[in-house]
């Protein structure tokens, strides 16, 4: 009787595939990781890059149009604060207005930047940032014909707490618009009819809701903090 001789492997040999492979797939498994952290860590660079040059050229731009004698500011590093900028502005529906008989400037209302504690950020104090629009006519269409002169807004500390208008303050044609969050801080000074603006923007890694990144555990909560700076002077014309 004649027996077939079955050739295979071992059960050593079978361990070291094993082990060979198992090598290489978390080699692999740490390379992707890697590539994947570092991903998302330019995606969040790169939003706040893109927000603080957005807003940064709205302001500028807005400010081009204002009166450099109108022009009010506050800066303070207190969280609990508001930090804000409020000018006069001539532009109405998207068109700087005109006297049709002495062709003066017609000033259509108050423009505000200010930001605001963001309370759902108990760890970093960061804030969010506002723009209030406030029209000198208060009934609609909210255009003014008759307002040559550029002046301060009064009160104005009763504009810079708000997250959210009434309808009174709806029906008199203010406009409330929530620019962006992730503020850390604003400076904004104005002098010599120059207006200068710094942007600070902060993004935790760990944290972010856009792009979450993981960490070792035995990391902290401040741990992949990225901040970014951007600064703008402006000269208004008018």
């Amino acid at each position: 009787m004649r027996y077939k001789k079955i050739s295979g492997l071992t059960l050593m040999e079978v361990c070291v595939v094993m082990f060979i492979f198992s090598f290489f797939l978390i080699a692999f498994y740490a390379a992707m990781n890697f590539g994947l952290k570092a991903w998302k860590i330019a995606e969040v660079r790169s939003d706040l890059k893109i927000t603080a040059a957005w807003v940064l050229k709205r302001m500028i731009a807005e400010l081009e149009n204002a009166n450099s004698i109108a022009i009010q500011t506050s800066t303070t590093s207190d969280p609990n604060l508001s930090s804000y900028i409020c000018f006069e502005t001539p532009v109405y529906n998207g068109e700087i207005q005109h006297d049709a008989g002495n062709g003066k400037l017609l000033w259509q209302g108050h423009i505000i930047y200010y930001d605001i504690k963001d309370n759902e950020d108990n760890i970093f104090n960061r804030k969010i940032l506002y723009r209030r629009y406030v029209p000198h006519n208060k009934t609609s269409p909210y255009k003014s014909d008759n307002r040559f002169l550029a002046t301060f807004l009064s009160d104005i500390s009763d504009y810079t707490d708000d997250r959210s208008l009434s309808s009174a303050e709806e029906n008199e044609g203010q406009i409330l618009k929530k620019l962006c969050s992730k503020i850390k801080s604003i400076t904004l000074y104005e002098a010599y009819g120059m207006v200068d603006i710094e942007l600070n923007f902060q993004e935790n890694f760990r944290k972010s809701k856009d792009a979450r990144v993981s960490f070792s555990a035995d990391g902290n909560d401040k741990s992949g903090t990225e901040v970014y700076s951007l600064k703008g002077s402006v000269k208004p014309r008018n």
